[in-house]
């Protein structure tokens, strides 16, 4: 039953994403939601590690209008969750 299953145990804003993701092809407002995502300060996945899946597309268009800035990339490598 779905209210055994804990919510916050089986769903990641990771998972999310990577669904909008997948979406946006049919919704351009997911690449400005995600740029609104990214301009706040959250960390956001660049490469889907549990896929090994890069969105090239998706992700050059959100990440446009950082063109002209400078930008920290801090990566972590290690299996998820570590």
């Amino acid at each position: 039953m779905a209210t055994q299953l804990p919510l916050q145990k089986n769903l990641s804003l990771e998972v999310l994403w990577r669904n909008a993701i997948v979406c946006s092809q049919k919704e351009p407002l997911v690449i400005q939601k995600y740029n609104e995502f990214i301009n706040a300060g959250f960390p956001f996945e660049i490469v889907d590690g549990d896929n090994f899946y890069f969105p090239y597309s998706f992700l050059f268009e959100a990440l446009k209008p950082f063109c002209n800035h400078r930008t920290l990339v801090i990566s972590v490598i290690g299996p998820q969750n570590s």
